[in-house]
C-alpha cells in the first residue's frame, strides 16, 4: 500500500493525474469523449501519442487516448464509411505547435491539407487519420498542453435546429460566429453546417459517437424520458467500470452517449 501511495503521489506531482474533463456548466454537463472505429488499433495507439502527445489509457478491455478535456476511445472494427459521409464530418483539436504536428505527419508518409488561416486568423489544417477520421487542427500556442479538444463539426440538413436542441438538453451556450451558430459546452464547441443532402447516421462509422459527462444523472435521464427521446441503449450501470451510461440519437442521426463516472476512468486505470 505504501508503494502504491508513493506512486500515486509521484504521478500527481508530475501532473499526470488531473481533472479529466472541463468544469461542468450550470446544468452539470461537460464534454467528455469521442468514440472512433478503427481497423488497426495498434497503429492508432502509436499515432495519437506520437502526433499529439496523447496519453494511452487501457482498462477493462477498453482502449482510449487522452488529450486535454477529452478521451478518444478506439473500437476495433472496419468502419463502413468515413466521417465525411456522416452527420459528423470531423472533429477538431487545438495544438500548441501545428508545424511540428504536420512535419511529423508527413514524415510518417501521410498527406495533409494545405495550412491556412481559419475565420479567427489562427493557423489550421486538415488531416485524415487511417480509417477515415477527419481532423481539423488549429494552432493555439498559448495553451498549456500539447493538444486539447477543440470542436465537433456537424453536417446536416437539419443543422439550423441542432444548436437549440443541444442548448435545451445539454445547457450549451449559443453564439453567432460568421454564418454559423456555435453551441459551447465546457470542453468543446459544437459547430453546425447545413448541407443539401442527407448524411449517414454516425453509429458504426469512423466517428461512431460523441459523449458528455453528466453530474446529476437521475435528473438528466428523467428529462430525456419526459421529452420522449428513445434510448438506443441503457440507462445501464457497468459495474466493472463503476459507470452509468446511456445512448440516444440527436435529430441529425448523431449517436450521443451520456455517462456518469467517466471522469474517474483514467485514475482508476492507473491504480
Amino acid at each position: 500500500m505504501r508503494t502504491l501511495a508513493l506512486s500515486m503521489m509521484a504521478l500527481a506531482s508530475t501532473g499526470t493525474i488531473q481533472a479529466q474533463f472541463a468544469e461542468p456548466n450550470s446544468e452539470g454537463i461537460s464534454f467528455a469523449h469521442m468514440h472512433v472505429v478503427v481497423a488497426d488499433t495498434v497503429l492508432h495507439k502509436q499515432l495519437w501519442p506520437d502526433l499529439f502527445g496523447a496519453e494511452l489509457v487501457q482498462r477493462e478491455g477498453y482502449s482510449a487516448v487522452r488529450v486535454a478535456n477529452a478521451l478518444i476511445f478506439l473500437r476495433p472494427a472496419e468502419p463502413p464509411a468515413p466521417s465525411v459521409h456522416t452527420a459528423i464530418d470531423h472533429f477538431g483539436l487545438t495544438v500548441r505547435d501545428l508545424d511540428r504536428v504536420l512535419a511529423r505527419w508527413k514524415e510518417l508518409g501521410y498527406e495533409a491539407g494545405a495550412k491556412q488561416a481559419d475565420l479567427g486568423g489562427r493557423a489550421s489544417a486538415f488531416i485524415t487519420m487511417p480509417g477515415g477520421i477527419r481532423l481539423a487542427l488549429r494552432e493555439k500556442p498559448s495553451q498549456s498542453t500539447s493538444t486539447a479538444m477543440g470542436h465537433v463539426h456537424f453536417s446536416s440538413r437539419s443543422a439550423a435546429d441542432l444548436p437549440a436542441w443541444y442548448a435545451r438538453y445539454f445547457g450549451a451556450s449559443l453564439e453567432a460566429a460568421g454564418d454559423e451558430t456555435v453551441a459551447s459546452v465546457p470542453g468543446s464547441e459544437l459547430r453546425f453546417q447545413a448541407v443539401p443532402d442527407d448524411r449517414l447516421p454516425t453509429r458504426g462509422t469512423a466517428i461512431d459517437h460523441i459523449g458528455f459527462e453528466v453530474r446529476d444523472w437521475d435528473a438528466f435521464i428523467a428529462t430525456i424520458e419526459a421529452a420522449g427521446i428513445p434510448f438506443e441503449f441503457g440507462p445501464t450501470y457497468i459495474e466493472s467500470l463503476d459507470l452509468w451510461v446511456a445512448f440516444f440519437n440527436d435529430p441529425s442521426g448523431v449517436l450521443v452517449e451520456v455517462t456518469h463516472g467517466l471522469d474517474r476512468f483514467c485514475i482508476r486505470a492507473m491504480i
